[in-house]
Order: structure tokens, then sequence, then C-alpha cells
């Protein structure tokens, strides 16, 4: 995927989500770009890639799809994650990065997701995601393991 290369799993690493298996779907849209000297040249990467993995844990299995655009108009510079979960799931993106909406379900229980405004500031889920992304962190204080694990970590938080 040339520049976008591991962008897409630096989160799901940081959670100890390391695929054992993966298929892809690759596209090419591009197929000539402006070279340095301004003639156009070959593009020799991939644009956009979609990638369908198997995740196993110490306590749990579960897929986990991702995907890698350079071709997606709307969305410069941005990323997300969205994690469904058997007891909570979550959506969380840089488009809107004071936002988080969480799901709490039970099973035969209400399905209404729950927009939260993060403030920056003694927020415990700030702090978690902090960490997440601070290089002396580890995947654990954050979540244990799959989605589940990373769910309730982040409710708690609330």
């Amino acid at each position: 995927m040339g520049d976008l290369g591991m962008h897409v799993l630096h989160l799901p690493m940081r959670f100890g989500w390391k695929p054992r298996s993966v298929r892809a779907l690759l596209s090419k849209v591009v197929q000539e770009r402006l070279g340095r000297d301004g003639m156009m040249v070959p593009c020799e990467t991939w644009d956009n890639a979609i990638l369908a993995c198997d995740v196993k844990t110490a306590d749990q299995q579960f897929p986990m799809n991702l995907s890698t655009k350079r071709i997606a108009p709307g969305h410069a510079n941005t990323w997300f994650i969205r994690i469904q979960g058997t007891q909570c799931s979550a959506d969380f993106s840089t488009k809107n990065p004071k936002q988080i909406a969480s799901l709490p379900y039970t099973p035969g229980g209400e399905q209404s997701w729950h927009g939260m405004s993060l403030t920056f500031l003694n927020n415990p889920l700030m702090e978690r995601l902090r960490a997440v992304f601070s290089n002396s962190a580890s995947p654990t204080r954050f979540c244990k393991c799959g989605p589940h694990s990373a769910m309730k970590s982040l409710t708690a938080a609330r």
C-alpha cells in the first residue's frame, strides 16, 4: 500500500489484536501519476485496500476488517475505528475528534447509540486514549484483548 502502509493497524496492534490470517481486496484506481519531472509515470502502488483478518487473543477469536484508501473524497487525513462487540460497540473518527459514540447492549434490550462530547482535561476516557497513543503505554492499559474488553474499558471511563 505504499505510503498508506501500516497506519490502519496502529490501534489494533496497540490493543494486542494481531491478525493471524489476512485476505485482501485491492484496487488500482489511478494508473498514472505525475512524476518528479512533471511527466506522467505509471503508478506503482495500490490506491485502496480492504483486508479481512482473523484475530485470536488469549481468550477470544474474532474477525477484523481493515480498510485503507488513498481515493476517499471528503476524508482527507481522516481515520476512524468502529468496534462492534457483544456487550458494547463504539465509533470514533478524527473528523469529529471531540466525540465518541457507544452502544451498550444487553440481549433483548434497547439498541440506542449514545454520543459523548469529550473534554481533554480530567476525562478518564481521554486519559485512556492518550495512554494508547503514548509510546510508553502498553495495550493492556487500555484493554486486555478483543472488542468486548475494549468496550468495557471505554464505557467504564464514562
